[in-house]
């Protein structure tokens, strides 16, 4: 079943960090793996690793499928530890240990804790530890390849040519709005090359203004729908391809997450994309709200939608 996720609406960050080191003996490099791991379910989930996930784990890090960054970013997006319900003071003290092998330092701490209490989501304070030098080195020392949140390959991000089905004026605002990512918020643009189709499709049957099929990764757009945002509307549009474009770049968590967990990363990443291109405000306080009540069940606007999740 094709899932389809709904709603215009933006942001993840990316800064895309290479690390070069020389390659460890294989037996050395198999315990590190191990050993990374390892710390992650000590210090972000309080347990010991449970051999079935331990495996699973260090054989994607053997084999290269994924990063430091992925495995990271899936133990903090998990269902079990988002069960923890952390406040942001403790969100930040488990960031610190798992990613820096250390306690908060005053001025980082304060500072990462004014983000949060000014409205930035934990998914943009993550990827601030994700693509930091200290989570590099932290890699580095077990011998595995850093990554980074929310970005795709130098060489991926270099064929972006997305295809775009649809009337002439459709593909002229699709390639306005691109340059307004591209310039305005390269993360959210780069996740265009995951993209095999951006498809112009009347959505008001679903009451949604854009829509991602995360099986087909194709984005559909409905911009009869962004009609009367005057001198704003192609900026709202950027938002939105956004926040689908999460959806594509998460699409892996899209069966271990709840939905209104799944919802709140594109949330977040959309929120992300407003700051960075000069959205207006009353959109940016619009989404704040989205993410602020995004558990309340009565707000959600899949339940108002006949859509696969």
């Amino acid at each position: 079943m094709n899932r389809l996720n709904i709603k215009a609406v933006a942001v993840v960050v990316a800064a895309v960090l290479v690390l070069f080191s020389a390659p460890l003996p294989l037996a050395a490099q198999d315990s590190g793996i191990e050993a990374f791991v390892t710390r992650f379910y000590n210090l972000c989930l309080d347990r010991q690793p449970d051999s079935a996930g331990l495996d699973n784990w260090v054989s994607h890090l053997q084999q290269g499928t994924l990063t430091g960054a992925d495995v990271a970013q899936r133990f903090i997006f998990s269902d079990e530890f988002l069960a923890k319900n952390t406040t942001d003071a403790q969100y930040l003290e488990i960031l610190y240990a798992a990613f820096f092998n250390r306690p908060p330092d005053m001025e980082g701490y304060a500072g990462w804790l004014g983000q949060l209490q000014s409205g930035r989501g934990r998914q943009f304070v993550l990827t601030g530890f994700i693509n930091s030098v200290e989570f590099a080195r932290l890699c580095q020392q077990y011998g595995i390849e850093a990554g980074s949140a929310g970005s795709i390959s130098q060489t991926d991000a270099g064929r972006i040519a997305v295809s775009i089905s649809g009337s002439d004026s459709f593909k002229a605002t699709i390639g306005q709005v691109t340059g307004i990512l591209k310039t305005g918020y390269p993360p959210a643009y780069s996740q265009l090359a995951l993209v095999s189709r951006i498809v112009e499709r009347d959505l008001s049957g679903y009451s949604a203004s854009a829509m991602a099929d995360i099986d087909k990764m194709i984005i559909y757009l409905d911009l009869n729908s962004f009609s009367g945002f005057g001198d704003d509307k192609n900026l709202i549009i950027a938002a939105t391809l956004s926040h689908e474009l999460n959806h594509l770049a998460n699409r892996d968590l899209a069966d271990s997450m709840g939905i209104a967990d799944y919802e709140r990363l594109a949330l977040q990443q959309e929120l992300e994309t407003c700051y960075g291109i000069g959205a207006p405000a009353w959109y940016i306080s619009y989404l704040k709200n989205a993410l602020e009540h995004i558990y309340d069940s009565s707000t959600w606007w899949w339940n108002r939608n006949d859509i696969a999740a």
